[in-house]
């Protein structure tokens, strides 16, 4: 009786284990994805000439990890498993922000740094991202908090808000998600530029 009994346990400790590596083997793969440069060839440089620092620009703390995030209603933020950066987001962010920027302002004097004050440079820029996300209605949204600094240190561009969006084709996919958000990260660059080209008349 007891050796039966021993007999259906291994069976089923068994039969657990192939359930769950056929469970295993039935699980989507993990695709990864990247932010890209979206910045359009301004009709004329605005800064040519011009240096200038992008400093820390840091990330609302629901963006610190690799899942993209998908925003729904009052607030709901759901992350997708399956779906994720390909590099930490705070990095990428502001490396493609800073190619936008060089792009936009028309220089190539542009360099992304955590320290800003540790090089010499026409302007010096820093921010933080309070919102970086697209939501199931199919909008990708960038809110963002900037200002500026002049090469003596002098805020130029006060402390500012400002929201950029892009429409994401619905149902969402993680490309086309991803490319949307690039593109207002292109779109911030544009306005930084105008804005420090009205600085530097």
């Amino acid at each position: 009786m007891i050796r039966a009994t021993q007999m259906i346990l291994v069976r089923l400790v068994i039969c657990a284990g192939v359930a769950l590596l056929a469970a295993c083997a039935t699980s989507p793969p993990t695709r990864f994805y990247t932010l890209s440069v979206a910045a359009v060839e301004p009709k004329a440089p605005l800064l040519a000439g011009k240096s200038i620092v992008v400093g820390a620009i840091v990330l609302a703390d629901y963006l610190d990890r690799p899942q993209m995030a998908v925003r729904g209603e009052q607030g709901e933020i759901t992350f997708m498993e399956f779906q994720r950066w390909a590099e930490p987001l705070d990095t990428s962010f502001r490396r493609v922000f800073a190619q936008a920027l060089a792009v936009t302002a028309g220089t190539p004097q542009v360099v992304a740094v955590p320290i800003p004050q540790q090089l010499a440079t026409d302007f010096r820029l820093m921010g933080r991202v309070s919102r970086f996300d697209v939501d199931r209605t199919g909008k990708a949204v960038l809110d963002v908090q900037w200002f500026a600094s002049d090469a003596d240190n002098k805020v130029v561009i006060v402390p500012r808000q400002d929201t950029f969006s892009r429409e994401v084709p619905l149902p969402l996919q993680p490309e086309t998600s991803a490319a949307a958000l690039s593109g207002t990260i292109a779109d911030f660059a544009a306005l930084v530029a105008r804005t420090l080209a009205e600085v530097d008349q």
